[in-house]
């Protein structure tokens, strides 16, 4: 079963075991991006509370509320858009990303490892990601000066995506426990949180769906109308290269 029960040892020489054996740069990297996700979000929640008086208005919750989901959409997509990359089209052993790109996919083959890596060493790396994003949001709050609605919409969408995207490993998490409380599954049922049952289908098969982390939205939508296909020939047809070719040369290998 994928599931885990308790988070198993870290068997030497494995991709998790790799990776909590960080370089000073690496790790100097991580906190830099934590840093500077974490100055972002200050900045997006100041603004955001600076705002809120002069913001009231009968359309201020309603701003909110499609603030909060558009960003958690687009969180949800990018999650599924790194973890479709790291699958697909990078290699385990070249390139900047081949560290994330062997954990993503041993993974597939030790599912229960994901509980053995710390939260700094995951959010870290992430942050990179999260704290762009938040980081543009919160710019084009700047752009709209005269529009105090907008302004908290921004902010609140550059704090929501900010912290979803930094914290999508946390999520993948959730996605694998078998052991939830309430309010975990609530969520889960409310479509808020990854749910074990559709992040199941992601590692059944080929691993080439169900690539989202955050609640999954973004896969039963784009996914299902063929977003990542359609990703994969625009990329093929404009590179000659082929999705998962390094996988099928290895299971070419393996059953020879």
């Amino acid at each position: 079963m994928w599931h885990p029960g308790n988070a198993p040892a870290r068997p030497a020489g494995s991709a998790a075991s790799a990776a909590h054996r960080l370089s000073a740069v690496d790790r100097a990297f991580r906190i830099l991006g934590g840093c500077l996700n974490v100055a972002v979000l200050l900045l997006a929640t100041a603004r955001l509370v600076t705002h809120l008086s002069r913001a009231w208005h009968p359309a201020l919750i309603g701003s909110c509320l499609v603030a909060f989901a558009a960003a958690t959409f687009a969180a949800d997509l990018t999650s599924g858009l790194l973890h479709w990359a790291f699958d697909t089209w990078f290699s385990t052993t070249r390139g900047a990303f081949r560290r994330m790109v062997s954990i993503v996919r041993e993974h597939h083959v030790k599912p229960d490892e994901i509980f053995t890596f710390r939260f700094a060493t995951d959010s870290g790396m992430l942050s990179w990601f999260g704290g762009s994003g938040a980081f543009v949001l919160l710019a084009l709050s700047w752009a709209v000066p005269g529009h105090p609605v907008l302004v908290v919409g921004l902010c609140l969408a550059a704090v929501v995506y900010g912290l979803d995207v930094s914290l999508m490993f946390e999520y993948h998490k959730w996605g694998h426990r078998r052991r939830r409380g309430r309010l975990p599954r609530l969520a889960q049922r409310c479509g808020l949180l990854l749910s074990p049952d559709h992040h199941l289908r992601h590692h059944r098969g080929a691993h080439d769906s169900h690539y989202c982390l955050i609640n999954g939205l973004a896969d039963r939508t784009l996914g299902e109308w063929g977003f990542f296909r359609g990703l994969e020939r625009l990329i093929t047809a404009v590179t000659g290269v082929q999705p998962r070719a390094e996988d099928h040369a290895m299971l070419a290998r393996l059953v020879r």
